[in-house]
Order: structure tokens, then sequence, then C-alpha cells
């Protein structure tokens, strides 16, 4: 069994607690819902979603498993790894505005983004709508680093 399967088995365990605690609340009545009916709701969506995942996994060939995982961790998701550690430890230090300005740069090229154009303007127009939203509309101070002028 697969990643996905392994996954899908621990979400059918989540699930079935789900279930079960939200029968202890009580479902109450078809015009009454109680205060379990919506949490045993998602435990059954969780759970059917998750035996859907189970059988899709277990349908896969090894090969396309093997494919699939050496394609996207060694090169994608080293690549997001990596910029979102470098963005922790130098976001104090350079700044909110590069280090998410490189972080989504990195995160798009890895995602299979290729033109340049694209990759800069996103970035750049991603990097100053958060930077606006928190600082404006928010009040949050998002660190300036070097734009301290």
């Amino acid at each position: 069994m697969g990643r996905d399967g392994k996954i899908g088995v621990s979400l059918l365990v989540l699930a079935v607690f789900l279930c079960y605690g939200s029968l202890k609340l009580g479902l109450g009545q078809t015009n009454n819902p109680g205060p379990g009916f919506f949490p045993f709701l998602a435990g059954v969506v969780i759970g059917g979603l998750s035996v859907l995942l189970v059988t899709s996994s277990l349908r896969k060939s090894a090969q396309h498993r093997k494919q699939e995982r050496d394609s996207f961790v060694t090169r994608g998701a080293s690549l997001i790894l990596g910029s979102l550690l470098i963005f922790g430890f130098l976001v104090e230090r350079v700044g909110f505005f590069f280090c998410a300005f490189f972080t989504i740069f990195l995160m798009l090229r890895a995602n299979g983004v290729k033109k340049w154009s694209s990759l800069l303007l996103f970035s750049f127009l991603t990097c100053l709508a958060v930077f606006l939203v928190f600082n404006s509309l928010l009040d949050v101070r998002l660190p300036l680093g070097i734009l301290r002028f």
C-alpha cells in the first residue's frame, strides 16, 4: 500500500472516532438536529472519501506510484521545503517582502510555471497584496528588513 493508502486508512480511523464521538453527543431528530449531527455527517463524508482513497491507491500500479513519488518529492518538494526554511530564517533580517517574493517565486517554479514574466509578476503582485492587506487593513506590521528607509 502506498502513501495515499496509508493516509486513507488514517483518515478512516479518524472518521470512525468522529462518528463514535458524535453519537455520544446525540444526533437529535430530523427536524431538530442535536450537537452531534454535523460532526457525524463530517465523519461519514471523511470515511467515504478515505475509502475511495484507499481503493484508488490499491489500484495504482507500483511503477506509477514510484514514478509519481520520485518526480515530485525529489525536485518540487525539496525546493518548496528549502524555500520555506530560508523564509523562516531570513524574514526578520531581510524583510517580509523580499523573502515572500523569493518563496512564492520558487514555489511557482516548482509547480511548473516556466514563463519568467509570469513568475516575476505574480510573485510581486502577491507579495504586494499580502503586505498591503496586513499593514493597512489588519494593522499587523510585517518585518521590513532592508526596506527600512
